[in-house]
């Protein structure tokens, strides 16, 4: 009984995955979610045209790049999630689906920053957040930080307040 709610919910885990695989391709548009460097809405526009097709072509390989290691992190954490709910479930078996998420998290974690150092390399500091915007550090006031003008606040770049 136990093998066959197993092999369901890793069917049902793995038919998810599929269907979402193409979502998780598309990614947000860029590494701010906005489709421009740094996720300003009006970084692209900072770009040549010919600039703003090579940032687009590396992020399309760059997400094509981590899509399979997305999709095994999803497959893992969906046999560790049939797994944990299996009352005489193996904690050996646990352990180990625990470190291969966290192996696979951290070769996520390689690959974007490997990404975000070659944006920076070919675009500048813009590429990674050089907007401004509401955020930490660098603030007008006292705020959360160590001394005045540290805090909530905007940051250089696009001209907050």
């Amino acid at each position: 009984m136990n093998a066959r709610i197993f092999k369901m919910a890793l069917m049902t885990a793995l038919l998810v995955l599929a269907a979402s695989l193409p979502a998780m391709a598309r990614g947000h548009g860029g590494p701010g979610g906005y489709g421009g460097p740094g996720g300003c809405p009006g970084a692209m526009t900072q770009l040549t045209p010919e600039q703003q097709a090579a940032y687009q072509k590396l992020v399309q390989e760059h997400v094509a790049k981590i899509a399979p290691i997305r999709a095994a992190l999803q497959v893992k954490k969906a046999e560790l999630n049939v797994v944990t709910i299996d009352p005489k479930a193996d904690q050996s078996k646990i352990a180990g689906l625990a470190k291969e998420i966290g192996t696979i998290k951290g070769q996520l974690t390689e690959e974007g920053a490997t990404f975000k150092a070659r944006l920076i390399k070919e675009f500048g500091p813009m590429a990674m957040g050089g907007c401004g915007g509401p955020g930490m550090g660098g603030g007008r006031g006292p705020g959360m930080g160590r001394g005045p003008g540290h805090g909530p606040g905007y940051g250089p770049g696009c001209g907050g307040m």
